[in-house]
């Protein structure tokens, strides 16, 4: 899945690029101009996201660990840019990853199957760095809301499943590429946290004080009104 996903970032990545090349001439006139008063503006987003293990204590006092493959993010975003630093939006993101393999109290590891996801509701601040260029870094983070879905099996047995929701956030830094006055390459690394989330699966066993804990690496295009 993960090659796949490469080969399908790659591709984007090159068609950017040609964007970029192909829309360079009509903007190298006045490459540093910037809006310093409030504008909106839409971002779409994908990429990358590689999940931390999840631990969890089941109904019966057992601690259970499950790890993940890596899987994918994608989302998008409305948001304002009120002067040359200050950026807020508000984000939606959803991720999935495939489950590897899972330990029961403390022992060795086994085989696990299906998917983690989660689904995210943010408000984000950003902090750009003017540099009088084409290209902007750009670090800050959000806060909000996070749901959790999963349809894990351990060794052919039910795992995590019917996740709940809980307090989400995220942490993040990137660059920004204007390609012409309108729109915007993105490139960013967020960590994103879901914390405290529960689990229970038709067997009806209970699993308590997960944290979603993953990198994410995205590539994005944003449109400035």
């Amino acid at each position: 899945m993960f090659d796949l996903f490469s080969k399908k970032v790659l591709i984007t990545t090159v068609a950017l690029g040609a964007l970029t090349l192909g829309s360079q001439a009509s903007y190298a006139a006045d490459p540093v101009s910037v809006e310093s008063g409030f504008r909106p503006y839409i971002s779409v987003f994908a990429g990358a996201s590689f999940m931390n293990d999840v631990n969890t204590v089941s109904s019966g006092s057992s601690p259970y660990t499950a790890r993940f493959n890596t899987g994918y993010i994608i989302g998008g975003a409305v948001g304002a840019k009120w002067n040359d630093m200050l950026r807020t939006e508000l984000e939606l993101s959803h991720s999935s990853v495939g489950a590897r393999d899972f330990s029961y109290s403390g022992g060795a590891f086994s085989p696990a199957s299906g998917n983690m996801n989660a689904t995210y509701l943010l408000a984000n601040v950003w902090l750009d760095v003017p540099t009088h260029s084409q290209i902007t870094p750009y670090i800050g983070g959000g806060i909000g809301y996070g749901w959790a879905n999963a349809n894990l099996t351990f060794n052919g047995n039910p795992g995590y499943t019917n996740g709940t929701g809980g307090l989400a956030w995220q942490l993040g830094a990137g660059v920004k590429y204007s390609i012409n006055e309108h729109l915007d390459f993105d490139l960013g690394y967020r960590y994103k946290a879901l914390d405290n989330i529960n689990f229970v699966n038709a067997g009806g066993t209970s699993y308590f004080g997960g944290n979603l804990r993953s990198h994410n690496i995205q590539l994005g295009l944003t449109y400035n009104f």
